[in-house]
């Protein structure tokens, strides 16, 4: 046993150095088993850490000949599936049969067996391959990559494994780089190796901090749109975006795009504007185009009550008229709106103004086998959302309703009527709800005899400049543990789901049902050319409602809508700088031609106020081209020797000799030494610099020799340079280029 260890720590006092190396890559392919978790078998895992355990001990501390090692490693593997493999009860020992065991014991070792196998084998390729400093820059680079796309594109956080990965090769290169200076120059490396001390302290301390003020530096959110994002929103494709922290959890300020949410059970996270279109809608008056509602308020989103059945929503036909449950609504307006979706991406329903009607057409791939209709929620869902199947266009007619603010007035107030139980769960508020959200809903609503100025109070509260815009909330504000309690009374700033959700649980905590709604918002109508038109036809066509509006994802909005007995479902725009379409009943005869409101001015200037949180396109560019301009750059810099080489030869018209490049190579390595602080004086020869330079660095003597030889023979003797000298002239250049 003495003797064993004696031989241990001399190997590791020999070549210990080497030794870190194998530790290094193990670490490296450690990195990985995060991911695999999640796709293998705990039997898997359990076996291929312990194989990779087992495979670096062997190496460190069995001092044999590496075949035997081998098989030893081998013989290791077998022991570990044996003893899992039952721990697990995947194998079973039958009494006093041992062949019948061996032949049931090689049998359950698949798939384990490969799964070992390929890990160990891995390992020993790096340790094989892996033995320069540009090999391990590469396997570095490799790892980094698989990493991000693997933490970019899935659910995964890699962050803390790109951390070690970082850590464990900055170690690996320190090390290398031991391992060279003790080969080249072992008088020096025994002098640095007498302090083991000071060496181990200096290079611990120093990825040490490298790693702490890495992994304590705070998270953001990428200032640049990668490529891939840029790609796929070109071609109006969805883009799955991931974003994670280093602690686990989502960034919640500017990393989500904005656009049709489909997840609202946690609202509040910021977000950057995006532009590209989604849909074209033609009609003859615009409108909010409206999407689902939402009934269930959690304290920090929304949820759906329990998803009907595709039997309990009722089939659709084309041109016949939708029921809706609670619509009495006296007078209304028709609006024909032709919807055709531009963008690669399925949706759960069909947008259309409130309250949709009836179908007329539905074009592109889809199938009214897949179309149904929600009474309840007046809602058109679209059974299959596989994205080819989603039709591409489809008109829609619905009846919009003539609001008579005094007809709502006189309904009086909901409270204490009996509701149906479609519309009981459209007050529902959570048991933890702080009681200080009614307390205020309570307080702007004191002496108001009616519902329907009790919303407006409500309203007003909420757009009166107490609450600021932005797709930016400082969530460091935020104290509450309830989404609304928080915009209400903490951090008073946030976006459309902010106000429309505040609105809907304060009109709930006063009795009156109320749900939340989400879509898009007008879009931007496509106006005549200014060279076919003039300026004031322009504005008059711009003014009218009848036309072509281009809705993007920037225009995806919620809003409110709340019941009136005997009326129906009202919507109410709570969001400051908004404002729904909608037409008064004394302003029928101006439905067609309505002028541009304040609030639809503040809309559009929202809207292009939220655009300066994005990163412009020229933005991107223009740091695309500087890191070009920086690549090329460097490429030439790798590629002057050559550069210079053929720039001469192509003024000279002719092909370049092998004495004419070596004695461009000589210039170069000149200028290198001369940055190195050797100088060569006017008066001197390059022979006699070469012997000054050697007096002055005793280290770097006879470094020259061969390199100022072939120089001489090029520059002043008869016989000719050949390509095998200028091959040995770049190797030596290369030599002397690694001593200095």
């Amino acid at each position: 046993m003495g003797k064993w260890l004696r031989v241990v720590f001399r190997n590791l006092r020999i070549d210990g150095l080497r030794q870190l190396m194998i530790l290094y890559a193990a670490a490296m392919l450690w990195q990985w088993f995060g991911p695999l978790e999640t796709i293998w078998w705990e039997e898997t895992m359990e076996i291929v850490r312990l194989t990779m355990i087992s495979a670096v001990a062997v190496h460190f501390f069995i001092p044999l000949r590496p075949w035997i090692r081998r098989v030893f490693i081998v013989l290791v593997m077998l022991l570990i599936h044996y003893q899992v493999l039952r721990a697990y009860h995947l194998y079973a020992e039958q009494p006093e049969d041992m062949v019948e065991n061996t032949i049931l014991f090689f049998k359950s070792l698949f798939p384990y067996i490969l799964f070992a196998l390929g890990t160990w084998i891995l390992l020993e390729l790096i340790m094989v391959w892996v033995r320069s400093r540009v090999r391990i820059v590469a396997l570095i680079v490799l790892q980094m990559i698989g990493l991000a796309i693997l933490d970019s594109f899935t659910e995964m956080n890699l962050w803390l494994a790109v951390a070690w990965t970082m850590l464990l090769g900055l170690a690996w290169l320190i090390t290398d780089h031991c391992v060279v200076l003790r080969d080249k120059y072992p008088e020096g490396w025994r002098h640095l190796a007498s302090y083991p001390l000071r060496l181990l302290t200096t290079v611990g301390l120093l990825l040490s901090v490298i790693f702490l003020v890495g992994v304590s530096m705070p998270s953001t959110a990428p200032l640049v749109t990668d490529p891939y994002t840029l790609w796929k929103t070109w071609k109006g494709e969805a883009v799955p975006v991931f974003y994670n922290a280093k602690d686990g959890e989502k960034i919640q300020v500017g990393i989500y795009r904005s656009g049709y949410g489909r997840d609202d059970s946690e609202l509040g996270s910021g977000f950057t504007f995006d532009y590209s279109n989604v849909m074209q809608i033609t009609t003859n008056r615009k409108s909010y185009w409206r999407g689902e509602t939402r009934s269930i308020y959690t304290g920090k989103g929304w949820e759906s009550p329990p998803k009907k059945k595709n039997t309990d929503l009722a089939f659709v036909t084309l041109n016949r008229p939708l029921d809706s449950e609670g619509m009495k609504f006296s007078k209304t307006a028709e609006l024909t709106a032709t919807v055709t979706i531009t963008r690669a991406e399925p949706y759960p329903v069909l947008f259309g103004a409130y309250p949709i009607g009836q179908v007329t057409q539905l074009g592109g791939e889809g199938s009214l086998s897949n179309l149904r209709w929600d009474p309840d929620t007046s809602t058109l869902t679209w059974a299959d959302t596989a994205a080819p199947s989603y039709p591409k266009q489809y008109t829609i007619v619905s009846q919009i309703p003539q609001i008579d603010e005094q007809e709502l007035r006189s309904f009086g107030s909901n409270s204490g009527r009996t509701l149906s139980a479609a519309q009981a769960v459209d007050l529902q508020l959570p048991h933890e709800l702080p009681a200080r959200v009614q307390e205020l809903a309570r307080s702007i609503t004191a002496g108001l005899t009616n519902d329907y100025d009790r919303i407006k109070a409500l309203k007003t509260y909420l757009t009166s400049g107490e609450f600021k815009y932005t797709n930016e909330p400082d969530l460091s504000r935020k104290v509450s543990g309830d989404f609304v309690d928080s915009f209400l009374f903490d951090m008073k700033e946030g976006y459309c789901d902010y106000f429309s959700t505040s609105l809907v649980v304060m009109t709930r905590s006063l009795g009156i049902p109320a749900r939340w709604v989400k879509g898009y918002t007008t879009g931007a109508k496509a106006g005549p050319r200014s060279d076919e038109i003039s300026s004031y036809a322009k504005q008059e066509e711009m003014q009218r409602e009848e036309g072509t509006y281009y809705v993007s994802n920037a225009d995806a909005h919620s809003w409110a809508e709340v019941y009136f007995e005997g009326f129906g479902w009202v919507p109410f725009e709570a969001t400051p700088g908004f404002s729904i379409p909608v037409t008064l009943q004394e302003e029928e005869q101006q439905a067609s031609i309505l002028p541009v409101t304040e609030e639809e001015k503040m809309t559009e200037e929202v809207t292009n106020r939220g655009n300066s949180g994005a990163v412009s396109p020229l933005a991107i560019y223009g740091t695309l081209f500087i890191i070009l301009i920086f690549a090329l750059w460097f490429l030439v810099w790798k590629c002057r020797l050559l550069g210079t080489i053929w720039w001469r030869a192509m003024l000279a018209g002719r092909r370049p000799s092998s004495d004419q490049k070596l004695i461009v190579l000589t210039e170069h390595w000149i200028r290198h030494c001369r940055r190195k602080g050797l100088r060569r004086e006017e008066h001197e020869t390059l022979r006699e610099s070469v012997a000054r330079w050697e007096q002055e660095k005793e280290a770097l003597r006879g470094a020259w020799s061969g390199l100022l030889a072939l120089f001489e023979q090029a520059k002043y003797s008869t016989k000719q340079v050949t390509e095998q000298d200028w091959s040995r002239a770049q190797v030596e250049m290369k030599k002397l280029l690694e001593r200095l």
